[in-house]
């Protein structure tokens, strides 16, 4: 696998890591490429208690930042594409995307 190992993302921790690696995501280049809210909703498909702040560490490993700095705006755009990430994978739900 070819990258930069998941491990040195900025945000992840050794946890984190490696539930990413489960998932399939080995690189920071895979989790820019298929996406944080994506790949965060993998990993609540996939594990129990993932929270939102799991959402803005992965973006914020995407973008390089701390995922404290992002605004209140921010943190709700990324939300909604959560959201609409899993009304389009689940579109027996009962909701339209």
């Amino acid at each position: 696998m070819k990258g930069t190992p998941i491990k040195k993302a900025a945000n992840l921790g050794p946890k984190s890591a490696k539930m990413l690696r489960a998932v399939g995501i080995g690189t920071i280049e895979a989790l820019r490429e298929a996406g944080a809210p994506i790949v965060y909703r993998m990993l609540r498909d996939r594990f129990q208690g993932v929270s939102t702040t799991m959402l803005w560490a992965l973006q914020g490993a995407v973008d390089e930042r701390p995922w404290l700095s992002y605004d209140a705006d921010e943190k709700k755009a990324l939300r909604l594409e959560a959201e609409a990430v899993e009304r389009v994978s689940d579109p027996g739900s009962g909701t339209s995307p």
